[in-house]
């Protein structure tokens, strides 16, 4: 039997072998603190496209992200955590539970789904809803599980946070499950079902007297972002080791929306760099803020000036690029080819003419 590759499956193909190779290089060349932020630029990825399934693709307005985050965050990290800390720590916890120690991957996956099934049983209700209703419902979804998780305190440990979670994550972990994601988002939108969703996105009207089932679509869409939201919660919790009520209130879900509108909605690559953008960009200006000597100045400290610097960005992008940086678009060999044409036109041979 042949094997045929397309163009598509080559790139794929490339893209991760070259990610393979960065991350080994990684390893060996960069510091804790280096690999620490291209851990959490991974994790804060595959959370941007998780909330690009909803909010970009299918056009549902969904701030439940934070709530998602955090069922997964506890489900998992109960499952991982020593039984010693959990005997002393938690005691009126089943024992079951107490005696439990799982790896990464099955306590992963259990707090993926589980999310799935408490956030798809909250919002059914409310999938009805449009624009700012369903918006409000899906925040008052993780405003419940950020009170939930402060006052169950024989589970959570309530404001006195979980802590002693395993440093199970690493760039392997990370950037595997975010090559996942993607090899998953690229092909539901290739397929009937996710040319549904954006159907509904463009002209929910329209789409349900084409006899697409709106409801089902807008459910399943909020399904696979949700177990993606998950695996980002978990894998979060295992490179943090502490997860607390606070871990996901609505700032976290404003950096992820920003992540999210510099990219631009409907774009996986636009997500990716939303995400290297606003993780990395406070982490050079954090000098400036601490006061530093450029060129022979002595600057002195300006804090907060981090934040002006990504505000003013924000607004500037917005009304230069509303749809962000990609806006819909992906990144191929062919698209940056036609970007340096531009800027970099051939010479023609006059002897030709």
């Amino acid at each position: 039997m042949k094997i045929y590759f397309t163009k598509k499956t080559i790139f794929s193909l490339i893209i991760i072998g070259i990610l393979a190779g960065l991350i080994l290089i990684a390893q060996h060349s960069l510091n804790i603190y280096q690999i620490g932020l291209l851990s959490l630029v991974g994790i804060n990825a595959i959370l941007v496209i998780s909330l690009n399934i909803t909010n970009g693709y299918t056009g549902l307005f969904s701030l439940a992200i934070g709530g998602l985050m955090g069922i997964s965050a506890y489900v998992s990290g109960l499952l991982t955590l020593s039984t010693d800390y959990k005997a002393i720590n938690l005691p009126d916890l089943p024992q079951w539970l107490i005696a439990a120690q799982w790896p990464l991957l099955p306590a992963l996956l259990v707090g993926a789904l589980i999310t799935v099934v408490i956030g798809t049983l909250f919002h059914w209700p409310s999938l009805r809803l449009k624009g700012h209703y369903f918006a409000l419902a899906s925040l008052a979804f993780t405003e419940i599980v950020r009170l939930l998780a402060s006052n169950m305190k024989k589970i959570t440990r309530g404001a006195l946070s979980l802590t002693g979670v395993a440093s199970l994550s690493n760039l392997w972990w990370i950037y595997g499950w975010l090559v996942i994601e993607v090899l998953v988002v690229i092909q539901l939108f290739r397929s009937r079902h996710g040319r549904a969703l954006i159907a509904i996105r463009d002209d929910e009207g329209l789409a349900q007297l084409k006899g697409i089932n709106v409801a089902f679509y807008k459910a399943f869409a909020f399904m696979i972002s949700a177990f993606f939201a998950g695996v980002g919660g978990a894998l979060w919790v295992h490179y943090t080791n502490i997860v607390s009520p606070s871990s996901f209130r609505l700032a976290v879900i404003f950096t992820l929306f920003i992540m999210f509108t510099i990219g631009g909605k409907a774009s996986i690559s636009g997500s990716i760099i939303g995400a290297v953008i606003i993780t990395l960009l406070p982490q050079i200006l954090r000098p400036l803020e601490e006061g530093s000597v450029i060129f022979g100045i002595n600057v002195p400290e300006l804090y907060g000036l981090t934040q002006l610097i990504l505000a003013v960005f924000l607004i500037l992008l917005l009304i230069k690029r509303p749809q962000g940086i990609l806006g819909g678009r992906e990144l191929s060999f062919n698209w940056v080819g036609e970007k340096l044409n531009r800027l970099f036109p051939p010479i023609q041979d006059k002897g030709n003419k």
